[in-house]
């Protein structure tokens, strides 16, 4: 087999981690993985780019995946390296595999936005954002990179594009070292910007700022298609979504609603769409998924 990394991080980490594990009577291997296309069982193509640990349960047998390269994830076996080819390095000797596929439930965004518009159109906003699986290790890596002012910055962009002249106000970034991987990647942002009603005298529309089509693994992983019809299946690396909740209140001055949209359900075997609206006293309630199910 042919190992190519040039600086063989992966590789002594992997090796290390199955002698440590070897100590503490477990039952460890290491693993050459491939974060490349599946290769075909029938073609032998022996190269690997990536070295893992595997950890065979005592209980079925079945195997355990670790990385202990990358140094930005709480998980065991992120999920970036799910639907691979593998060879397992036990002593007997092991077929072809293909790592398990995280399922879309365990990489999903969750936001919460509390908004008050107010009688002069006005509007005040507090958000909440939980990065759960893919979504934390990818987020956790970028922030990890930058300094807490290019972090802000980051933020800011997205808050400017939710609605027309949206100012950040604040944000909390939590923990504040974001490399320590003990404690869940979480975001608090507060936003404002002004007349955002669209109000001709008689009834007034608005369009409810949202984070749902701007953050989230889920809008990076599919990128700009647009193909009406496809001639090869598209390889999606991860299984993850979106799920936001908006609560958004309106002075009194506004009056009754006018009018709700609908929005039609998407729920297939690759992809689920869902938008809901609500209103009742004065506030308007907003609960949309979206999630790609498959690789």
């Amino acid at each position: 087999l042919t190992f190519n990394n040039r600086h063989g991080v992966c590789r002594d980490k992997a090796g290390l981690l199955v002698a440590m594990l070897r100590m503490a009577d477990i039952d460890a291997f290491p693993v050459l993985i491939d974060t490349g296309p599946l290769k075909d069982e029938e073609i032998p193509i022996p190269y690997f780019n990536h070295a893992i640990t595997a950890v065979k349960r005592k209980s079925d047998g079945e195997y355990i995946f670790m990385d202990s390269t990358n140094e930005t994830t709480k998980e065991l076996f992120p999920a970036y390296l799910c639907h691979r080819s593998i060879i397992i390095g036990t002593p007997e000797g092991e077929d072809l595999r293909v790592t398990p596929i995280t399922p879309a439930e365990k990489n999903m965004m969750e936001i919460t936005t509390n908004l008050y518009i107010d009688d002069k159109g006005d509007l005040t906003g507090e958000s909440f954002f939980k990065f759960n699986g893919y979504n934390d290790n990818s987020y956790r890596a970028t922030m990890a990179r930058r300094t807490p002012e290019k972090q802000r910055e980051f933020f800011e962009s997205i808050v400017k594009n939710i609605a027309p002249g949206t100012r950040l106000i604040d944000m909390e970034l939590k923990p504040a070292n974001v490399s320590d991987t003990s404690v869940p990647l979480t975001l608090r942002l507060t936003f404002a910007a002004d007349s955002i009603m669209i109000d001709n005298g008689k009834v007034a529309m608005l369009k409810i700022p949202s984070f749902f089509s701007s953050v989230g693994s889920a809008n990076s992983m599919l990128g700009s298609t647009a193909l009406e019809k496809r001639k090869y299946p598209m390889m999606v690396r991860v299984a993850c979504g979106i799920h936001e909740t908006i609560n958004a209140t309106f002075d009194p001055v506004w009056g009754g609603l006018a009018y709700l949209p609908s929005y039609p359900k998407v729920d297939c075997d690759t992809m689920l769409k869902t938008c809901k609206v609500s209103f009742k006293n004065d506030t308007l309630t907003q609960e949309s998924t979206y999630a790609i199910k498959t690789v």
